[in-house]
């Protein structure tokens, strides 16, 4: 059996928690820790994996080739972990539910308090992942209930309810001119390439963002968006093009690129709306039970 040393769970926490925050001591603040703590951390992390993740002066933090690779799988890992925890612990009594990763839920004041306390209860269990799996997941009894961006499956065994609507900031390189502007339309980025998806990721998301696209007074360039988000960011940064990115999203601070609201005009129209998705014929108390809260909390 091969006893090559491994990072610790708390090792790649600290290391995520700075690869978001770019900042040690915001970082060691969002740990509930002091930053000499989180340091000793993150160099026994490089000692393991034998290289540095971090490149720091004294007025950046950077991520490396090296941390921004351990930053796309290590927030798997720990959501696999932390899955698999609750499942041995919970077994079949457990309500599983799973929220899409187009957005984070922590940062949206409806949704906040009501994510912190199933994540504080024994009996819930979340998934993160993309809409289309966790439907899919849904429609063959593995969750049961889905906060899905968009109608990213449709079938008829699937009821949909619109829960939210989720504002969409752009993504632009502090050196374009649009960065000087403090709402953006699609036409003040014409000029730049748009990072984009392909259409089986979210069709319905896809589908309702293109036909906007369409009706654009110029041709849009869209390139190939990068699966991991800080992959994304540095590209935005170093001026390879933009991005379009769910508000509740737009929070990681990385020099070079800047975030900026859509103008009145497109922002009515260029937004994610979520929905609560569950199974046509369930009738579960405990699933019901949590459908009806949710509603409510949208109304």
């Amino acid at each position: 059996m091969d006893r090559q040393k491994l990072p610790t769970l708390k090792q790649l926490q600290c290391f995520l928690a700075v690869a978001e925050e770019l900042n040690f001591r915001r970082a060691a603040e969002k740990m509930n820790m002091t930053q000499p703590p989180l340091t000793r951390q993150i160099q026994c992390l490089e000692e393991t994996i034998g290289c540095s993740v971090f490149s720091r002066s004294t007025h950046a933090v950077q991520l490396t080739p090296a941390g921004i690779l351990l930053a796309s799988k290590a927030q798997t890992l720990i959501s696999e972990l932390s899955q698999l925890v609750h499942s041995l612990r919970n077994g079949q009594h457990s309500l599983r539910i799973g929220m899409t990763n187009m957005l984070d839920f922590q940062r949206i004041n409806r949704f906040s308090s009501s994510i912190k306390q199933m994540e504080e209860n024994e009996q819930v269990v979340i998934h993160a992942d993309a809409s289309r799996k966790l439907l899919m997941s849904l429609m063959s009894g593995e969750i049961d209930l889905v906060f899905s961006g968009e109608k990213a499956l449709v079938d008829s065994s699937l009821v949909y309810t619109k829960i939210h609507t989720e504002p969409l900031m752009t993504v632009i390189p502090e050196s374009h001119p649009a960065a000087s502007l403090q709402t953006v339309a699609m036409e003040d980025v014409s000029d730049i390439p748009l990072f984009w998806f392909p259409r089986n990721y979210n069709v319905g998301y896809f589908d309702k963002c293109d036909a906007i696209f369409k009706r654009l007074r110029y041709e849009l360039k869209k390139i190939k968006e990068p699966e991991d988000l800080l992959m994304l960011l540095n590209s935005v940064a170093k001026g390879k093009g933009i991005a379009l990115m769910p508000q509740s999203m737009s929070h990681s601070t990385i020099n070079g690129l800047c975030y900026r609201p859509l103008t009145k005009e497109y922002n009515q129209k260029l937004n994610i709306d979520v929905y609560l998705v569950h199974r046509i014929n369930e009738d579960r108390k405990q699933v019901v039970d949590a459908i009806n809260q949710i509603i409510k909390l949208s109304d």
